[in-house]
C-alpha cells in the first residue's frame, strides 16, 4: 500500500525512537494510523461511488477500468506525501527542504551544490535572507488530510 515510501516512514520512526522522543513517535504512529485509516475509508467511497454510477445506468462494470480506477485513487494519498517529501529537482526523497522566495522547492542539499545562486526552475535569484528550509519532521508534521 504504502511500498513507495515505506522505508522511509520507517527510518523516521526508527530515528525518533533512537533519539528516545517517544513522545514524537507515538504522535507519528498515530499520524499513520490515522493516514492509513483514511485512505482505506476513501478507497471504500470511491469503489461504492464507481460501482454505484454504473449499476444505476445499467451497465456492467469493466473490470479493467475499475482496477484502473482503483489503482489511480491508491495512489493519490501516496503522491500527496511523496510530493511533500520529494525534491523536485533529484526527485528524491529528502530529509531537509528548502523553500525559495519565488515558492520552488529543492533539497539544501541541492542548493548547496548550485554554483550560481539561481533557481534552478525559473532563474531568479537566491537571497539567503529568502531561503526557509523545513526539516522531514515538519513536512510529516504538517501534512493535512
Amino acid at each position: 500500500m504504502f511500498s513507495m515510501i515505506e522505508i522511509d516512514f520507517d527510518q523516521y520512526t526508527q530515528k525518533l525512537s533512537e533519539n528516545n522522543l517517544e513522545d514524537s513517535l507515538e504522535k507519528f504512529r498515530n499520524l499513520l494510523t490515522f493516514v492509513k485509516e483514511k485512505y482505506h475509508e476513501d478507497l471504500k467511497i470511491l469503489s461504492n461511488n464507481i460501482g454505484k454510477g454504473k449499476e444505476e445506468k445499467g451497465k456492467s462494470l469493466n473490470q479493467n477500468s475499475y482496477l484502473r480506477k482503483e489503482q489511480t485513487s491508491n495512489s493519490n494519498i501516496l503522491n500527496v506525501i511523496a510530493d511533500e517529501i520529494t525534491c523536485p529537482i533529484s526527485s528524491e526523497p529528502t530529509d531537509q527542504l528548502c523553500i525559495l522566495k519565488c515558492h520552488h522547492m529543492l533539497a539544501l542539499g541541492n542548493l548547496k551544490k548550485l554554483k550560481q545562486k539561481i533557481c534552478p526552475n525559473c532563474r531568479e535569484k537566491i537571497e539567503e535572507s529568502d531561503i526557509r528550509c523545513l526539516p522531514q519532521n515538519s513536512i510529516y508534521k504538517n501534512l493535512k488530510f
